[in-house]
């Protein structure tokens, strides 16, 4: 037998103050906390110069910051905005400057708790590549970058340049007298002498001032300009011990050019035995004297250690190996800093895998990303046999596991390099860890298709059977002005369209022996296989761009499947092939879910322009609010004690509402792109999101089944005497 105690009356918790299918403002919920997975793109890297132990990252979610010199990171008060570029004021290190591609300029007076926004609408739509603050007037600001336009790119020809604040960040203005059109990525100030900066141009070389910006000349003498992308400078350093020596890292075959004079008398031509490749950062040991280092765009950090340049050596450690593929995909070193106290202790920062640290000098590397939540989670898993065990697919850095409900991850470095783009996951519903991943292509780079896994990840094999290839479009142009961050950073040069298989979209395993297996990919419609991958058949023969498949839960012959280009539909196997019904002609559908507690079957749609509900399985649908919204993911919590709830994953957080309301509410205060949602299906209260560039975030709903929790912690069994 058992007592129970109620400690509140079971009636439902009134919702936040909403309009009828308008999302609320209100937040309801406490703040959701970000456990992970770990890593992601890192645009820029930046340390305290007073305290070296302290660093900040910049990255498409906002600020991180460790004070333990990179062992935790915590996120600042910057977040949900692309942040490109950051600097820390070198005479206050409470205040810190960061630049968005198309959200601002922003600055944090105490060391990142709290941020404001310029309200100047100059700076507002501008992409900030470089800040740096004059060392004797920390009024001074300067940044370069470049007009901000449609899908980022720029709004005209001229298209930016630098701009200059002396009010600390407030206003701003171009200064951009004597400089060519192009954009500028790179920015250094002379501290001996703060009216001296350095600029570094797309297409047009190094330029230098005098005069605080108000006047610019060229300084390319010796820069072989023949090859045209020698003038595309992507980085400048000068070095701490000698205000007149720097170095420029640039996009062409050279790579790495010096100068002793301030570039007075010229450069010289030291990085030849790169082999063409792109340089993307150069760092000087302040230090060991003669110690230079430079990131490439393939994720293999170099140093040269003579102080003459004669050889330029990958450094070792597993570093080396784990970055780099040939595809050189998201593998780019954005940042490298070495610590200005210690020369031996270094930090990259990589695109896709998060900020690796150094404690001898480069001869060892770990990644050092506790808490540095700023991947992409494309999927979210759990284990139906382990309620604590989570699986977290990603864009750009493969797949995380969390045995603790998302207190810590970890990640298999076996997971081939090619398949970071990982679109979805499913777990084998009869054989404990078996895994099915859809693997995506990112503008023609990586290899598509499904992976198979039967120890949990740890090592995968492709199982797209035969599955027709298809051509895919061709990589982007090695010499365009993609930057940290931007879609498509590809070393790879241009050329024909390759033939491979498509981009899986989305997988989905129905229990049946053996496993029924689905693929939906990116115009060559879904696809099913009854041998583990082996051979596959189509299930539509069609065009459709697969978003999302649902198995019916009573029957694994039956999937709905929601597609960007061709509605919503139901496949259902009769024997002879599959027979669809098709909902939502001329829809864009990102998501769907089906709800078999009611009868007939109710089923859900999340388009480009809100939630749409059928409560007569796809006769007929309505409207069900977030009007305006592109929904990305729906699922529904049945908790048995109370009443369900509807999420869903918008491009501008979460949203809920309970199963017959009519209003939708926020859910916490996560404002980052929602991709995937998972609830706990016994405990309810954790829900886990994963977001565009944020990480897994972990939120309890406990405010909103009070009557739940309180006998879960009440009821107790009494044994029978």
């Amino acid at each position: 037998m058992f007592i129970a105690s109620l400690g509140v009356a079971n009636a439902q918790p009134a919702p936040a103050t909403a309009l009828k299918g308008v999302p609320a403002s209100t937040t309801t919920l406490p703040p959701g906390i970000t456990y992970g997975a770990f890593g992601g793109t890192i645009t820029d890297l930046v340390m305290d110069p007073k305290t070296p132990t302290t660093l900040y990252a910049a990255s498409d979610y906002g600020v991180f910051k460790t004070t333990d010199n990179g062992d935790n990171w915590s996120l600042t008060g910057l977040t949900s905005v692309m942040v490109n570029a950051l600097v820390v004021d070198p005479t206050n290190s409470a205040v810190i400057y960061a630049g968005t591609r198309g959200q601002g300029f922003w600055k944090s007076s105490d060391g990142g708790a709290t941020w404001t926004n310029s309200p100047n609408a100059y700076i507002q739509d501008k992409i900030v590549y470089t800040i740096v603050v004059d060392p004797n007037n920390s009024n001074n600001v300067y940044a370069g970058g470049r007009e901000y336009g449609v899908d980022g790119s720029s709004s005209g020809n001229w298209g930016g340049g630098v701009f200059k604040s002396t009010d600390g960040g407030v206003t701003w203005n171009a200064m951009n007298n004597g400089l060519p059109g192009g954009y500028v990525y790179s920015l250094v100030i002379d501290p001996t002498a703060p009216t001296i900066l350095y600029a570094g141009t797309d297409g047009y070389g190094v330029y230098k001032t005098f005069d605080s910006a108000n006047d610019w000349v060229a300084r390319n003498t010796n820069i072989n300009t023949a090859n045209s992308d020698n003038l595309k400078i992507r980085s400048i350093a000068m070095d701490p011990n000698n205000h007149l020596r720097l170095l420029m890292g640039v996009w062409g075959g050279a790579s790495v050019f010096e100068t002793n004079n301030g570039a007075e008398n010229g450069w010289s031509n030291v990085g030849q035995n790169f082999y063409g490749q792109k340089v993307l950062t150069v760092a000087f040991n302040p230090v060991i004297q003669g110690y230079v280092y430079a990131g490439l765009v393939n994720g293999a950090p170099y140093d040269s250690t003579n102080g003459l340049y004669t050889s330029w050596n990958p450094m070792p450690g597993p570093i080396t190996t784990n970055l780099y593929n040939q595809w050189g995909f998201l593998q780019a070193v954005n940042a490298f800093l070495v610590n200005p106290q210690n020369g031996l202790t270094l930090f990259i920062a990589v695109n896709g895998r998060g900020v690796f640290r150094s404690l001898d000098g480069g001869k060892t590397w770990a990644p050092t990303d506790q808490g540095l939540a700023a991947t992409t989670v494309t999927a979210v898993v759990i284990d139906p046999k382990n309620l604590s065990h989570l699986y977290a697919a990603t864009s750009g850095t493969g797949i995380f596991q969390s045995y603790n409900s998302g207190a810590t991850w970890s990640s298999y470095s076996p997971l081939p390099s090619q398949w970071d783009n990982l679109t979805s996951l499913a777990l084998d519903p009869t054989t404990a860890g078996t895994l099915y991943a859809g693997i995506g292509t990112m503008k023609g780079m990586g290899q598509s298709g499904i992976g198979y896994s039967t120890n949990n990840g740890q090592t995968w094999t492709y199982i797209n059977g035969n599955i027709p290839q298809a051509p895919v479009p061709a990589a982007p142009d090695a010499s365009s002005d993609l930057q940290p961050g931007d879609a498509g950073l590809s070393a790879l040069s241009p050329g024909a369209s390759q033939m491979t298989f498509p981009a899986v979209t989305a997988v989905a395993a129905a229990p049946t022996s053996p496993v029924l297996l689905y693929a939906g990919t990116s115009s060559h419609g879904t696809w099913y296989s009854t041998n583990t991958g082996s051979s596959w058949a189509s299930v539509d023969n069609s065009s459709a761009s697969v978003t999302s498949i649902q198995v019916y839960p009573n029957d694994p012959y039956s999937v709905l499947i929601a597609t960007s280009n061709q509605g919503l539909f139901k496949a259902t196997y009769t024997g002879g092939g599959f027979n669809r019904t098709y909902y939502l002609a001329g829809m864009n559908v990102q998501s769907a879910y089906i709800d078999t507690t009611t009868s007939p079957n109710t089923l859900y749609a999340g388009t480009t322009n809100g939630v749409y509900k059928s409560g007569d399985n796809g006769t007929t649908w309505n409207l069900a609010g977030l009007s305006g919204y592109q929904i990305d993911a729906l699922t529904i919590d049945h908790p048995s004690v109370y009443q369900a709830k509807i999420f869903a994953g918008t491009t501008a957080g979460i949203y809920y509402t309970y199963v017959g309301g009519s209003t939708w509410n926020k859910f916490s205060n996560i404002s980052a792109p929602i991709s995937a949602i998972a609830v706990d299906p016994v405990g309810h209260d954790l829900v886990y999101a994963g977001t565009d560039g944020g990480g897994l975030a972990s939120l309890s709903q406990s405010i909103l089944y009070p009557t739940y929790l309180i006998l879960s912690l009440f009821i107790r069994v009494v044994p029978t005497p």
